[in-house]
């Protein structure tokens, strides 16, 4: 973990921006090895890399969570399927006309827009956040990037078990740490 005295590659500038952006914050790992060659070091940390470049759906007059909570679900349902029960009970009782043919298409517009409405919600309610950010990568020592490549599949792990898609890092194709992110 990030804090101690010990993670002095992890002081300085990241600190103020853990400071900064404390909710964006996940995780961060060192490892260190005293092997024949000498000391070696490698620390990295996972960061939530949504919301800064995407939306995030707060409230739509309940939260993610109440859109979700079952009573409301099948609250909804109920109240979806009585409003087209009715409807349609009333369309049985009219007589054959224009109106009631336009009424009828009417029923089924506002039926399947109920159902892409309620699946639009569920998966903007449920979806799984998209991105994490693997930032600030150490190594340092002669096995410094073997040891990044091991907190590398950690810290993927460790995303794909807190609900993220992917997990990225930007690094430039020179550098030295490359071969532990798999390039």
């Amino acid at each position: 973990r990030a804090g101690g005295e010990e993670d002095l590659a992890l002081e300085g500038g990241l600190a103020a921006l853990i400071g900064a952006c404390p909710d964006k914050f996940v995780d961060a790992w060192v490892l260190r090895s005293d092997g024949p060659g000498g000391p070696s070091l490698a620390a990295l940390t996972l960061w939530d890399g949504d919301g800064t470049s995407t939306i995030k759906v707060e409230r739509f007059l309940l939260t993610p969570g109440g859109w979700r909570h079952p009573v409301t679900q099948v609250g909804l349902l109920a109240a979806g399927c009585t409003v087209c029960a009715l409807w349609g009970w009333s369309l049985l009782l009219s007589p054959p006309s224009l109106l009631r043919l336009l009424s009828a298409l009417g029923l089924a517009a506002a039926s399947a827009a109920g159902a892409l409405c309620g699946g639009l919600l569920r998966f903007v309610t449920s979806r799984a956040r998209e991105r994490a950010r693997l930032v600030a990568p150490v190594a340092s020592g002669p096995r410094g990037v073997e040891l990044l490549g091991k907190l590398v599949l950690h810290a993927k792990a460790e995303a794909r078990k807190r609900g993220f898609a992917v997990a990225i890092a930007n690094l430039d194709a020179r550098d030295p740490r490359l071969p532990a992110f798999g390039g």
